[in-house]
């Protein structure tokens, strides 16, 4: 199946960067739409990292439909072979520890301290600019509370003082030389007391009103606040400001900020090339991944998945993958379920009944078929697969062995 070639990204390479712990990620935005789109190369966008910060349980209810995904883009080691192999990429750019090169010099701390003070302030504008659309939105409701907040003000002013005057009449239970009053007698301070009060609370009653209403024509004579009025009452401390702006985006590092010897460009070696076990070998020899007991393994697992890729499947190896090795769509993953679950197994290695059982039920849960693939032993370099569904069962159309 030929590939689709945007002519306008034509001399634009796909950069796949190696760090240091042997992981493989794409940080150009336009290069992972460009490996979707044209090369059927999903990946595995990363996750935020307030989504994974909380407690483990928390994390594990949530949906993953629910986290926040961003660049980088994480290739499995499968992919990366695939992509090499086949020419996409031509070399993959290693990435040194910072710890292992030699510190900046001044010069250059102060070039990077001033490009990140100009980035924090392009970030604060950005920050009010938004603040702004979103109190232009509630610019009626910030109206409304301005005035409960006034109403509320003056009526704890009014009670205050109400208190003040009844609070008076507890202090008379003496006279003036400290003799206690009788009941008599101070019922009848307390009904001139309430009397009193009565009048001093009808005056103020009044008073209140008339205040009201002058108010009231205060406000409709004064003009409304502008935005700028009303968020000059917010906080503007940049240390409170510092949590909402982000200092640095995911991306890759610029030219200028990059030390001498943190980035080495690593070509395919031309003895390399000539099939895509080889270049799976350099990978792992590159990434300080290889081990014997499972370079086998992983050499099947990139035939397979260049099989598949080259029948014109969607395969999806780096997300959940239901028990097998690949899970394998008809379409974009964004469009469709996966049809199939692919478990990979070396030629000749046993495949225990237990596994093969429990492995055939979550399919059948899914309702997805499960296709057992292994490479040929006789070095013509193929691949055979066996679809295996519950009785009853209906296959997914596009079936992989009928391809």
């Amino acid at each position: 199946m030929a590939e689709i070639v945007d002519p306008e990204h034509a001399d634009d390479e796909i950069v796949i960067q190696m760090s240091p712990w042997g992981e493989f990620f794409v940080w150009v935005a336009r290069h992972v739409e460009r490996l979707r789109r044209e090369h059927r190369i999903v990946g595995h966008l990363s996750v935020s990292p307030s989504a994974t910060s909380g407690p483990s349980s928390s994390v594990a209810t949530k949906s993953s439909s629910a986290f926040t995904v961003r660049l980088p883009l994480r290739l499995s080691l499968e992919e990366t072979a695939l992509l090499l192999f086949r020419r996409i990429v031509v070399a993959i750019d290693s990435v040194r520890p910072v710890c292992s090169l030699n510190p900046p010099s001044p010069r250059t701390l102060a070039r990077f301290d001033s490009a990140l003070a100009l980035h924090y302030a392009e970030s604060m504008e950005i920050h009010k600019q938004r603040k702004r659309q979103r109190m232009l939105s509630y610019y009626g409701e910030i109206l409304k509370g301005r005035k409960k907040r006034k109403a509320r003000e003056a009526a704890k002013a009014g009670s205050s003082c109400s208190t003040d005057v009844g609070g008076s009449v507890q202090k008379d239970l003496y006279d003036e030389n400290g003799v206690r009053l009788s009941k008599k007698r101070l019922k009848k301070l307390q009904r001139r007391k309430r009397r009193k009060v009565a009048s001093v609370m009808e005056s103020a009653s009044d008073y209140l009103e008339e205040d009201c209403l002058d108010e009231q024509e205060d406000e409709i004579n004064e003009p409304l606040p502008t935005l700028e009025e009303l968020m000059g009452t917010t906080s503007t401390d940049d240390e409170k400001m510092t949590k909402y702006i982000p200092l640095h985006r995911p991306r890759p590092t610029p030219q200028e900020w990059r030390r001498d010897g943190e980035h080495t460009t690593l070509p395919v070696p031309d003895a390399a090339r000539d099939s895509i076990e080889k270049v799976a070998l350099w990978l792992l020899e590159i990434s300080s991944k290889s081990q014997l007991d499972r370079n086998k393994n992983v050499i099947v697992r990139c035939r397979v998945f260049d099989d598949l890729w080259s029948r014109g499947f969607y395969i999806t190896c780096s997300a959940s993958k239901m028990g097998g090795d690949f899970l394998v769509y008809q379409g974009d993953p964004l469009f469709y379920h996966a049809s199939h679950i692919v478990m990979v197994n070396p030629p000749q290695a046993p495949i225990f009944l237990s596994r093969l059982s429990a492995s055939l039920r979550i399919a059948n849960s899914v309702r997805k078929a499960l296709v057992l693939a292994t490479t040929s032993t006789d070095g013509d370099h193929g691949v055979a697969y066996t679809s295996l569904y519950w009785m009853g069962f209906h296959a997914p159309s596009g079936d992989v062995q009928h391809v």
